[in-house]
C-alpha cells in the first residue's frame, strides 16, 4: 500500500463523503493533472467502496497502469479485466475495462454499484450516441429494469 499525498487524500475523502450521501447519484467528478496519482486515488476508492467497482479507461496503458497499483491493495484474483486489447474478458469485484470493450455489452455490468471513468474529460453528455453516454443511458435503462 502507498501512503497518499495530501492533495490525494483530500480528493479521495471528498469522494467516499459524496458516496455516502443519500441523494448521490453518481455525477462526482475529480480533476487530478498529469503525475498527480489517479491511480493510486482509483485504488484506495476501490478498496474503500464494499460495492463491486467497474472502473472504465480509454485505453490500454492507462488500465495497465490502474491495475498495478490496484494489486497493491488486494489479490489479484479479485480483479477482472475485460479489454479486447488485453486480451482478457472476466469479471472481478474490481473490473478494469476499456470503454471500446464494453460498451456494446452493457448487461454485463449493470450490477456494479460503482463506475468509474478515468479520462472522463472524453465523455461529451451532448453526444448521447457516442460510446461514453450510450453506454451509461444502457446501464441505467437496465438498472431502472431490474
Amino acid at each position: 500500500m502507498f501512503t497518499l499525498r495530501p492533495y490525494q487524500k483530500e480528493a479521495l475523502e471528498k469522494l467516499l463523503w459524496s458516496c455516502k450521501q443519500s441523494s448521490f447519484e453518481g455525477g462526482d467528478l475529480v480533476v487530478l493533472p498529469t503525475g498527480a496519482g489517479k491511480s493510486l486515488v482509483i485504488a484506495e476508492l476501490a478498496v474503500r467502496l464494499s460495492s463491486p467497482i467497474l472502473i472504465i479507461q480509454p485505453t490500454r496503458e492507462i488500465l495497465e497502469q490502474n491495475y498495478e497499483k490496484l494489486t497493491h491493495y488486494v489479490e489479484p484474483m479479485q480483479i477482472g479485466v475485460y479489454s479486447a486489447s488485453m486480451d482478457r474478458k472476466d469479471l472481478g469485484f474490481y473490473t478494469f475495462a476499456t470503454i471500446g470493450s464494453v460498451y456494446k455489452h452493457p448487461e454485463k455490468f449493470a450490477h456494479f454499484g460503482v463506475i468509474i471513468i478515468d479520462e472522463c474529460h472524453l465523455v461529451n453528455p451532448k453526444r448521447l450516441k457516442g460510446m461514453f453516454m450510450s453506454f451509461i443511458n444502457k446501464i441505467n435503462k437496465i438498472r431502472e429494469e431490474m
